[in-house]
């Protein structure tokens, strides 16, 4: 006859074999309640600080092309609001080997035939610092602009406003259908 194993725990006695079957049940749901845990604050460490780099160079976009439109003739006053489309992009160091190999046959009826074969690869090139891997970096591309709202008191006359479009569009390399220049409010002057 066989034995059951209980296991006496305060006033409870459990049979082992469900004691087992409870303790698997238990690090099953710790498992699967882990994978709802957030994944690293880096992730939105990292989010964030693009999306400050990204207002920081916006905010000095717009300084630099207020401080360049008050110094036109006939523009005046001047409030300027730039959107980026993004934030900046890296462009990472590739790797492509390329491997090639040609093969020429003839048979003994004349008949002849070439194979040429070209394998190419690409792969990111990695860094190491310790521990740490990260792609290497070549160069990182400025945000690009969306779109440019120039508020101006001397927006009214044709001449200015098209020197205004100019001027942005020779800055930011955007089109004339994305910037959008204004007459400036009469109070808020």
């Amino acid at each position: 006859m066989k034995e059951k194993q209980t296991l006496k725990i305060g006033k409870y006695r459990l049979n082992l074999n469900t004691l087992v079957f409870l303790l698997g049940i238990a690090g099953i749901l710790l498992i699967g309640l882990s994978s709802l845990l957030p994944r690293g604050e880096k992730a939105a460490e990292k989010a964030s600080a693009l999306e400050e780099e990204a207002k920081t160079y916006a905010s000095q976009l717009e300084e630099r092309l207020t401080q360049a439109l008050t110094r036109v003739e006939g523009v005046g006053e001047v409030r300027v609001m730039i959107t980026l489309k993004s934030s900046s992009e890296q462009v990472v160091e590739r790797e492509q080997p390329v491997r090639r190999s040609a093969t020429s046959e003839s048979d003994a009826m004349g008949g002849s035939r070439s194979i040429n074969e070209v394998d190419s690869q690409e792969s990111v090139v990695y860094r190491s610092d310790g521990s740490l891997s990260e792609p290497y970096v070549i160069k990182t591309l400025p945000p690009q602009i969306e779109g440019v709202l120039v508020i101006a008191q001397g927006a009214g006359n044709g001449n200015v406003s098209r020197t205004i479009v100019e001027i942005a569009q020779a800055l930011f390399d955007v089109e004339a259908h994305k910037v959008k220049v204004v007459r400036m409010e009469e109070a808020a002057q």
